[in-house]
């Protein structure tokens, strides 16, 4: 487990400061893009504050420091504008026109888009879909590839919290 150094937050901004565990989050090889996503993260839970430094400290070897996250509103608790992690200020994003089940983490070197696997989603199903959303032949669309989790993937309606 890593632990997040501690900073001070600006007021408006959250510092994460828990132990945590690392992120489920597989991702396509680098390369030329193919399909909609880059590939699929399976948070713990929705409050995307506490989620996020684990998937940020996984993905800064691929995308450097990471200024910005942007998600779907309806998916996630309410969270706060900006969120001081390992020394970084990353700023978050909440839009309605997002599509729902993803999420950008855009740095100054790439921007990736990632299919969110609702956190209750079955251990079997979501990682079909881990890994196919990884798969660097892939090219389904997100309703595609959460289909793949077949008959045990569950999803909480927008809305319902578990």
């Amino acid at each position: 487990m890593a632990m997040t150094a501690l900073t001070r937050p600006v007021a408006g901004e959250v510092a994460a400061t828990r132990l945590r565990p690392a992120a489920r989050v597989r991702l396509k090889p680098p390369g030329p893009t193919t399909g909609h996503v880059d590939g699929a993260w399976w948070p713990l839970s929705r409050d995307l504050t506490a989620e996020l430094p684990a998937l940020l400290e996984a993905l800064a070897p691929r995308a450097g420091e990471i200024e910005q996250v942007t998600y779907h509103l309806s998916d996630w608790d309410c969270t706060t504008r900006r969120l001081v992690t390992a020394g970084s200020s990353v700023r978050l994003g909440g839009y309605h026109t997002q599509h729902p089940d993803t999420l950008d983490v855009i740095s100054a070197h790439v921007r990736l888009t990632l299919l969110v696997i609702a956190p209750d989603t079955a251990p079997a199903a979501a990682e079909r879909v881990l890994d196919a959303a990884a798969d660097p032949g892939d090219t389904g669309a997100v309703d595609e590839l959460l289909g793949t989790g077949t008959t045990d993937h569950h999803r909480t309606p927008r809305g319902v919290r578990s």
